[in-house]
């Protein structure tokens, strides 16, 4: 279980604190906030999937993962590591958040410690009770996915991992139709940025499909009236099986193979590490009669 060990931190604030979550977890901020983000993390836990998350971020240590809020600058959610090349998975090129290739470096795929910035008060919960096979048993405000201050969070924890461990990919995704390759049903391209976006909504998908939630379709997000997030929702959840999809999915896995082991393990409704790790394959290339690939992420 997680140590909840605080101490009043002087220096940068008298009203912030470190508060411990477990031995490589650190919440530094104001008390109230980091009371309400060491809520969010043990209802987390709750669920298998969670559980998976942190205590794979425990067994990082002594790399650590700080979290504090977002800033004066803006009210949102990121995770940076500290070392960008011990970040990278080993051989890889450095890349920015566009796949633009940094430098001549490679990474070295040691790990390193990560800065996670937060604000959960500019995300909203999901307060509906949900029981399978029953549905809706409480009435309450139903939060999509992709907007719910749990889930948010635990999606900046996956990218924790990637960083903790060293497996870091930043090669970009170009826009791809879950549709294609799948005999129809082509519906709305979907926005990924880069792999490691990919990972974290994919991880993040398996944790709201726990919670009977709506799932994240892509990485675009719209603000509303109400000045919150809102994300589209997953229209097809076979969208994985696009083969661009499919190997970045294939190559974290691989990057990771114990996180992918007990993520697999987790029986949900929506889980694509578990059915790839069963050994479904990918949707087969939509192509032209001279035999040319015809979707537009082919060479990705």
């Amino acid at each position: 279980m997680p140590s909840h060990r605080g101490r009043v931190l002087g220096g940068f604030g008298m009203s912030n604190v470190n508060l411990e979550f477990g031995r490589n977890i650190h919440l530094i901020g104001p008390r109230a906030w980091a009371e309400q983000v060491r809520a969010q993390l043990l209802a987390m836990m709750m669920f298998r999937t969670g559980h998976v998350v942190v205590t794979e971020i425990w067994a990082a240590h002594p790399r650590r993962v700080t979290i504090r809020p977002y800033g004066p600058s803006g009210e949102n959610a990121d995770a940076v590591g500290v070392s960008w090349r011990d970040e990278t998975a080993a051989g890889e090129r450095l890349r920015d958040p566009s796949g633009h290739v940094h430098g001549t470096q490679l990474g070295t795929g040691h790990g390193t410690s990560v800065r996670v910035r937060y604000t959960a008060g500019r995300f909203r919960a999901d307060t509906v009770l949900r029981l399978p096979p029953y549905g809706v048993l409480l009435p309450g405000v139903a939060i999509n996915g992709g907007d719910d201050q749990t889930v948010v969070l635990l999606h900046e924890l996956s990218h924790t991992l990637r960083s903790l461990y060293g497996a870091v990919d930043g090669r970009a995704i170009a826009e791809a139709n879950p549709g294609h390759g799948g005999g129809g049903n082509f519906g709305t391209p979907r926005r990924f940025d880069n792999t490691e976006e990919l990972f974290a909504i994919t991880v993040a998908n398996v944790f709201a499909s726990e919670r009977l939630l709506a799932l994240r379709a892509d990485h675009s997000s719209t603000v509303g009236a109400d000045g919150h997030l809102n994300n589209a929702q997953l229209d097809n959840r076979e969208f994985w099986r696009e083969p661009t999809i499919f190997r970045h999915l294939e190559t974290a896995m691989h990057r990771m193979p114990r996180f992918a082991q007990r993520i697999a393990a987790i029986q949900t409704a929506f889980n694509p590490f578990r059915e790839i790790r069963a050994g479904v394959r990918p949707y087969a290339r939509l192509r032209d009669w001279s035999g040319r690939v015809t979707d537009p992420y082919s060479g990705r």
